[in-house]
């Protein structure tokens, strides 16, 4: 006869388990997801932060979100814009 616990998953295998089922909500979500390590860098950036700012994951993780994009308040209204270099970048490329 087997015991209860020795027919369970391990712990590793379903934490991993919820480690990916997390992945995946992030990568299908169509809000922008990132994180940022202790010193302000990012550190992850998700598909619909890639489509909403306009940067692939390889050009943003390892700077900093204000070097990327900056809010520039005109009355009430919030208006988010891309970096000079990055929309100079874009100008130039078509």
């Amino acid at each position: 006869m087997t015991s209860p616990r020795a027919e369970s998953t391990p712990l590793s295998d379903r934490a991993e388990d919820e480690r990916q089922r997390l992945v995946q909500v992030v990568k299908s979500t169509r809000d922008a997801v990132l994180s940022k390590d202790l010193e302000g860098v990012l550190t992850s950036w998700n598909p619909a932060a890639e489509r909403l700012y306009g940067y692939s994951a390889e050009e943003a993780i390892g700077q900093r979100p204000e070097d990327l994009v900056h809010a520039v308040r005109i009355g009430d209204h919030k208006v988010t814009c891309q970096s000079q270099a990055h929309a100079h970048s874009d100008a130039s490329d078509s």
